[in-house]
Parts: structure tokens; C-alpha cells; sequence
């Protein structure tokens, strides 16, 4: 992977398909983008700009050492699972209030924590990013800088598009719809909190 081209059409589709693929991240983006209007939703957004850049090159620092503990990403999993059934709780606790029109300060904290307590980034940046990484270095550091930009301005930029679409049509849900939407996310947020909760287990007891 020397061409520059290669590399950031690689980079491009990486970045959409992880910032646009369910996830609880953006199950949160969704949420708070609903509740609390564009600048929640876009705070959230940017969470995996805080925490993935130090934790990108942790990761890749200490790739070894993940792959040959199976344990500590379960247990990982498991805090994850822990973060994800709290936010669950919240979202349907947040149904028998009003809707709220300022953005919470804490809606970048939550995003932050919710981030690094999934397991996704880990795996994704151990698995996939860091041969593409090697192989891009191989045609100089900058190429590797070119990567890691275009992959984060589509995975940030992907979320912060569908925060606009989802703030723009907050305003002409009915009650029913919002409350329906929040539901619905609730679930998905427990969702991702159980299958964190089985991955997590999985690995900690070796299968």
C-alpha cells in the first residue's frame, strides 16, 4: 500500500463504514441528538477524536501483549457492558421527563466513556488499522498521517452529518414518535450491553 490514492480511499471507506455502522456510540450520537438537539449530538460525535488518537498508538504499542491476553479484553468488554446497561437505563428513565433543548456539558464526557470501554476501537485498530498503518510506513510517515486523516474525518464527519439530519427533524416528531425513537434506542443500548456481556465472558473464561 505505497500509492497515496490507495491509501486514503482505503482510509475513506474504513472511516465511513465505522462512523455509519450500529454501534453504541452512535446509538448515543442518535440519542442525544434527539433529546438535547445538535450541539449533544455533535459532542458525542467527536468522542473517538480524544480517545482514539493516544489510544491508537497504546494499541499499537502493546499489540503483542493483547493478542497473547484474551482476559484483559474481556474484561474490558465486561466494564463496557457495565457503561452501555447504565446509559440504557437513562435513555428509558429520560422518557417520563421533557424534552430538553440545552446541550448537557457532560455529553462529550459520556461519549468519551462509553468509547473507551468498548472493545471495538481495540480490536479494530489491532486487527485491521495497524498492518494497514505498517504497510502505509512503508512508503513514508506521512502517507501513515494521511491514513489516520482521512480515516478520523469520515468517522467524525459520517456521525456529525447524521447528528444534522437527526437535530433538523427532532423539531417535527410528535411526542409518540420521540418517545417510540428513545425506546427503541434503549433497546438497542441494552442490546449492545448483553452481546459486551457475553463477548466479555467468552474471553475472560477462554471460551
Amino acid at each position: 500500500m505505497h500509492d497515496t490514492f490507495e491509501i486514503v480511499t482505503a482510509a475513506t471507506m474504513l472511516g465511513l463504514s465505522a462512523g455509519l455502522t450500529p454501534g453504541p456510540l452512535l446509538a448515543l450520537v442518535v440519542r442525544e441528538s434527539l433529546r438535547h438537539g445538535f450541539g449533544a449530538g455533535t459532542r458525542m460525535a467527536v468522542a473517538p477524536l480524544v480517545t482514539d488518537l493516544p489510544l491508537l498508538g497504546i494499541v499499537l504499542a502493546l499489540a503483542p501483549v493483547l493478542a497473547a491476553h484474551e482476559r484483559w479484553l474481556g474484561a474490558l468488554s465486561l466494564v463496557g457492558a457495565a457503561v452501555l446497561a447504565w446509559l440504557a437505563f437513562d435513555t428509558f428513565r429520560a422518557l417520563n421527563g421533557p424534552v430538553v433543548t440545552v446541550a448537557p456539558p457532560a455529553a462529550l464526557r459520556t461519549g468519551v466513556i462509553a468509547n473507551l470501554s468498548n472493545p471495538a476501537p481495540y480490536l479494530f485498530w489491532l486487527g485491521v488499522g495497524a498492518p494497514l498503518i505498517a504497510r502505509s510506513a512503508a512508503g513514508g510517515w506521512w502517507r501513515v498521517a494521511a491514513f489516520i486523516g482521512a480515516f478520523y474525518a469520515c468517522l467524525v464527519g459520517g456521525k456529525i452529518l447524521l447528528t444534522w439530519l437527526v437535530a433538523r427533524s427532532r423539531g417535527r416528531l410528535d411526542s409518540l414518535w420521540y418517545r417510540s425513537i428513545m425506546r427503541f434506542l434503549g433497546a438497542l443500548l441494552c442490546g449492545f450491553a448483553v452481546i459486551l456481556a457475553r463477548d466479555g465472558i467468552w474471553r475472560y473464561t477462554g471460551g
